[in-house]
Formats: structure tokens, sequence, C-alpha cells
């Protein structure tokens, strides 16, 4: 996946990264276990800077001490630093192999697949969605956890924003079948699904919008502090975002009608 222009930026969304083009939203797995995105796409986890100054004391170490140690004159001093500085570099690389490790490329090894797509102006719907989900997420409401303590807003967009960018293929396909006249009962069930597609991303986008009138609503009436810090979304993978996008709704409605 491509590296992203100096112009992007992250959202409240966790997920989410706003870009020049548009958007580019990653699979919440993704997060999980301490990782959080950066405005250039790639993913950070909480200790990497904790490692990152261990590693330099893991490699300064023994390249100072060795010499100060056992060099008793210019040439064995220089000998010491060069055996320190191999010693360090051994040191480091143990200490990587025990550190978190790379999030992305564990990801595209363990699904085949990439853990984020982008979405432009030409994708319509997706785009809708992502802004939906951003929207939701900059509220009071959400960023301090009054609603949606379990982050399923994330699941949510991925999820639509995925079954809409298929959509698209989907679409583009069967009207190709259709003008190169291919088997008749095959684009009839193609047709269907398109039609099905359609159906839960029209109920997905509006059951957002409502998320976001009841966010709207309770933005005056919780306290901005942010509370205790919420996990990682856990939802399994196999995750319905229509099913999620329920909850929501009922999670800020409620809160919206108790407040």
């Amino acid at each position: 996946m491509d590296g992203l222009a100096p112009g992007a930026r992250l959202t409240e969304l966790p997920t989410l990264i706003r870009t020049d083009a548009g958007y580019r939203v990653f699979d919440p797995r993704l997060l999980a276990g301490g990782y959080t995105l950066t405005p250039a796409g790639g993913v950070n986890h909480r200790v990497d800077e904790i490692l990152g100054g261990l590693a330099v004391l893991l490699f300064l170490a023994p390249t100072i001490a060795l010499p100060i140690l056992f060099a008793d004159g210019f040439w064995p001093a220089v000998l010491w630093v060069a055996l320190g500085a191999v010693a360090g570099l051994v040191l480091v690389g143990v200490e990587v192999s025990f550190g978190p490790g790379d999030a992305l490329e564990r990801y595209r090894k363990q699904t085949g697949e990439e853990p984020g797509v982008d979405v432009t102006g030409e994708n319509g719907q997706a785009v809708r969605l992502c802004a939906l989900g951003e929207r939701i997420a900059k509220s009071a409401a959400w960023r301090t956890g009054a609603f949606d303590r379990g982050r399923r807003l994330e699941h949510v967009v991925w999820g639509a924003v995925r079954r809409a960018l298929r959509l698209e293929t989907a679409k583009a396909e069967y009207t190709a079948d259709k003008r190169h006249g291919f088997d008749g009962a095959a684009r009839a069930e193609a047709r269907r699904g398109i039609a099905d597609a359609e159906r839960e991303l029209a109920l997905i986008e509006e059951r957002l919008r409502t998320v976001k009138i009841a966010a709207d609503a309770l933005e005056f009436k919780v306290d901005p502090s942010p509370r205790a810090p919420r996990p990682a979304a856990t939802a399994a993978h196999w995750a319905d975002p229509l099913q999620d996008a329920e909850l929501l709704v009922v999670e800020a409605t409620a809160m919206r009608d108790y407040l």
C-alpha cells in the first residue's frame, strides 16, 4: 500500500485518515494490541518510543564500555570499539525480535489482503459513509465514550465501505457482461445480489445518519472531559456492519433520551 501525501491527517475515528483525495480506512483488527495509525498510513505501537531508546542504549553501552574496561592503547581501543559495536548490534537485534513487530506485514500474511482501502470522490457512497463516521467520532458523546464504549463505529465504517466498493465493482462487471451479451441467468443472479447490497448499504447509511443526529443532540449534554480509556475495537472480523449500526442507534438514542 502506497504512502500518503503530506496533507493527510488523522481523524477522531482511530481507523480513519483524511487524505487530499478523500479517505483511507483501515481494518480495526490492525490496531489490536496497542497499535495506532500515523498520518502517513503507518502503524506505531505504544512501546515503540521505549524500545527505540532501549535500542540506542543497548548499542552504545558495549561500544563505550568495552574500550574503557579493556583497552590499553589507541589501536586496542579501536578494536574494542569495533567489537563493542558488533555486540551492540547483536543486542539490538535480539531486542527487535522480542518487539511487537510490523503490524501491517503481519496483517498481510495472516489475511492475504491489504489492511486498508482508499476512498476517493469517485466512490460516492463510500465517501459518505466515511464522512458520517468522521462526524460521529468528532462528537463529544463518542469521543468521551458516552456511547459506543466497544467502538463498534470503526467496524461499521470498515465493513460498510468495503461493501460499497465491492458493489461498485459488481455494477461495473454486470454492465460489462450485459454489453457483451453473457448468460442472462447469471446476470439475473448478479442483479439480485446488487439490489440486496444496495438495500443493505442504504440501511447502514440511514442508521449512521440517525446516530449522528443523536450524537449532535448530546453535544452539550455530556461532560467533554475524557473518561477512562476505551479498549480497542474487538468485534469479530465477520461482524455484520448493519447489525452493529442497529446497536449503535439503540445506544445513541437511548443516551439522548436519558439525558
